[in-house]
Parts: C-alpha cells; structure tokens; sequence
C-alpha cells in the first residue's frame, strides 16, 4: 500500500530474497500484492509460492467473487485488502464486508488490511488486522482514547509525540482486548 500510494515498484525477487533472510524473525508476510489486479497479486502469490515461501495471500476490494472462493478453498488465513480508500464510506464497506464475510464465514481466518474502525471490528470476526491510525496522535496531536467502551477524540499537542503516541497504543491494546473478548462470547477464540 504503502510503494502504491508513494509511487514505488516493488521487485518482487528482491522482497523474497529479504523474506528469505530474514525468515526466522517473521511470523506473517503478505504476498506482494497489486492494488487493482486481483490477476497479478494471484500471479504474485503463486510465484512467491514456488520460491519456497508461503506468504499470506490477498483479496482486494472489487475482485471477483470467484477468486474469494478460491482463495477459501486453498487457504486457512488470507488477507482482505484495498480496503482503505473506501473506509470512509461505512455504507460501501459495510456492503463489500458484509459480501466477503457471507462467503467466507467460519472457514478461514481473515487479516483486514488497514481496518481498525469499531463498528467493522464489531461486525466482523477478523483474526488479524493493522492500520497507521495510532500513528495520529503523533502525527497531529490528536489521539482516540477508550473510555468505558466508547472512543473519545482530544487534542494533545502539548506533549511530546512519544508521549501522544504511547497514549494511543495503549488505546488500541485496550480496543484489541475489547474486541477479543467481545468475539469470545460470540464463540469466536482464535487463542491469542
């Protein structure tokens, strides 16, 4: 996302050369994906694969249904992607989500790339997901802090952003553990 959105390329033998020397140090990589061609991240996936590596596979906004259902077919954790330009159109989001998660159900564990709103996080059993929010607070000087179960937004640019940014990681493990508990007694654990 992060190469698209700075218009870099990516040479995909190099990314698994690092992958590859620096395996023993990551738990989950993603497949080098292709906002937009759902073929080429496919293409990636498979060519990663048949270097010796088995990177976490990803399912853009917009694909094909069809290439959901094989990706459920053919692994037990994959990523939905291309998810941030629209997240801030809840009723489009909440439309694609409410698609994937109907197709995917209990099957497979999902990472939601760039998710971490409440409302999708509540809606949507995801295993895994990530996103730069908590980066605002030193960013901008404003920060969500949870209190009893509800965010609230302050400005705080007077303290030093590793300050600011300390506040706000200690939100977002407060709103992981809320959502872990939340799924538990839905009877959803997947143990971490």
């Amino acid at each position: 996302f992060t190469a698209s959105t700075m218009g870099k390329e990516i040479n995909i033998d190099d990314l698994i050369d690092f992958i590859k020397k620096n395996k023993s140090n990551l738990e989950v990589y993603s497949t080098l994906d292709v906002i937009g061609s759902w073929e080429k991240t496919k293409n990636n996936t498979e060519y990663m694969e048949s270097k010796g590596i088995k990177p976490l596979p990803v399912f853009h906004y917009k694909s094909p249904r069809k290439e959901l259902e094989r990706l459920l077919q053919n692994y037990d954790y994959f990523a939905l992607g291309g998810l941030v330009p629209i997240a801030k159109d809840k009723k489009i989001m909440r439309s694609w989500l409410d698609m994937c998660f109907s197709i995917i159900k209990n099957k497979a564990k999902i990472h939601g790339f760039g998710v971490t709103a409440r409302w999708a996080l509540e809606r949507y059993p995801f295993y895994s997901t990530d996103s730069t929010s908590y980066l605002q607070a030193s960013r901008y000087g404003t920060s969500k802090i949870i209190t009893n179960e509800k965010i609230i937004k302050f400005n705080n640019k007077t303290k030093h952003y590793l300050e600011r940014t300390a506040i706000e990681v200690e939100a977002t493990i407060k709103m992981k553990n809320y959502i872990t508990n939340l799924w538990k007694a839905r009877g959803i654990d997947y143990g971490n």
